[in-house]
């Protein structure tokens, strides 16, 4: 099993299983990595299992998400990150993987985006492939 490693801090991220889906967090930061389509299954989950993964989401005090311009190497694969919009807000994509980095109070932002929708990494694919394009 690889060990993968945070986006904004470098921290080593943890790996966490909420209802069955199984996410890498960052207790550093409070980011968040979601490989292909865990978005959409953490939209399935009750309100007590997300609030579980909130709580796993409090970062450590002094700790900030760093912002960057530069492609960022994926946390899952040999892919860079690009940011691209989903709903309000930006997060990270992988073109490559499809998988999408949330950093600290990103998520119900996220879940409320990806609502109702079944394949959140194909919308994300065609905003990245459309900015780039752009």
């Amino acid at each position: 099993m690889e060990r993968r490693v945070c986006v904004k801090c470098d921290g080593i991220l943890d790996r966490g299983t909420f209802g069955g889906v199984e996410v890498d967090l960052c207790t550093s930061c409070g980011g968040l990595w979601l490989d292909k389509g865990e978005i959409e299954r953490l939209g399935t989950l009750s309100a007590s299992e997300l609030e579980a993964l909130r709580r796993m989401l409090i970062p450590v005090p002094g700790q900030r998400p760093v912002a960057s311009d530069l492609p960022t190497a994926c946390v899952a694969c040999t892919g860079k990150l690009k940011e691209v919009v989903l709903g309000p807000i930006h997060v990270d994509f992988c073109m490559q993987c499809q998988g999408l980095w949330l950093d600290r109070g990103e998520l119900d932002a996220g879940l409320e985006a990806a609502e109702g929708k079944t394949d959140v990494s194909s919308l994300l694919k065609l905003a990245a492939a459309t900015a780039a394009a752009g």
